[in-house]
């Protein structure tokens, strides 16, 4: 009897190592992101988008915040525009933040970003960076075309 559960548990264990790894949840939503993406052309493409400021995205970003938190990555962004620090509004951050994490490959969850969030940023990244999207708003290309759809039939 005892055999039994052991080998019972040993496939279990084993059958657990096999499965792949859950992608990490983000700590912001899609519509945070989407917002933030709109703020971010409106707001801080002037300077980050035309070389006149560090790069946003990519492994700069990556190197350089992955291992710091939400919260300070918030902070940062706070300080923006250099002409007018804290000038927006904290919702308006919020959702620049989470876009800047969304780009720079993190998922986004259920959660939405706040002030008190505070997620090691390495944590949440799923794959390189992209760069800024410049065609229809997230999710537009989500959907298959249609040769792939008959292509999987």
């Amino acid at each position: 009897m005892r055999a039994r559960f052991a080998a019972a548990g040993l496939v279990f264990v084993v059958a657990g190592a096999a499965l792949p790894a859950q992608a990490p949840v983000g700590s912001f939503t899609a519509d945070q992101a989407a917002a933030g993406r709109a703020a971010f052309d409106t707001t801080c493409v002037s300077c980050h988008g035309s070389g006149q400021a560090p790069p946003l995205q990519g492994a700069a970003f990556v190197g350089g915040w992955g291992s710091r938190s939400t919260r300070d990555l918030l902070t940062a962004v706070q300080a923006m525009p250099p002409d007018a620090p804290g000038g927006l509004p904290q919702a308006t951050y919020l959702a620049l933040t989470a876009f800047l994490l969304e780009t720079n490959g993190a998922v986004p969850g259920t959660q939405p970003l706040t002030a008190a969030t505070n997620v090691p940023i390495d944590r949440l990244f799923r794959a390189p960076a992209q760069a800024f999207p410049a065609g229809p708003p997230a999710g537009a290309a989500d959907a298959a075309p249609a040769s792939a759809a008959a292509v999987s039939n």
